[in-house]
């Protein structure tokens, strides 16, 4: 979120997190993003679902580690942009798709 003022009441928790430089924003940490790294056992080529994708940076570290694709869902449309021009300038267009989720519902 370089040069961009964020509004504490309305932005998302990842956006704030992000603005201070968090990139893993996984229980845990990266510690524990690591170890589920290593239980999952990726083979190349296979292909990994990712949810809640915030920026694309796990999308990307799968795919340039274990050489898998990774289909990635997020909802929050600004961080569909800002992960897809993340993947787009680690050259992994080809390996990594971010789809934003569309609500079609709404709670009563």
């Amino acid at each position: 979120m370089s040069n961009a003022i964020l509004n504490f009441q309305t932005a998302a928790g990842h956006q704030v997190l992000a603005a201070v430089g968090k990139k893993y924003l996984r229980p845990g940490g990266r510690l524990a993003t690591e170890q589920l790294f290593q239980w999952a056992k990726f083979q190349p080529g296979e292909t990994v679902l990712e949810l809640a994708s915030s920026f694309g940076y796990s999308a990307i570290a799968l795919a340039k580690r274990y050489n898998v694709k990774v289909v990635g869902v997020e909802k929050n449309s600004e961080s569909v942009v800002r992960a897809r021009a993340n993947i787009r300038n680690a050259g992994l267009e080809n390996q990594i798709e971010i789809i934003e989720f569309i609500c079609c519902f709404q709670a009563s």
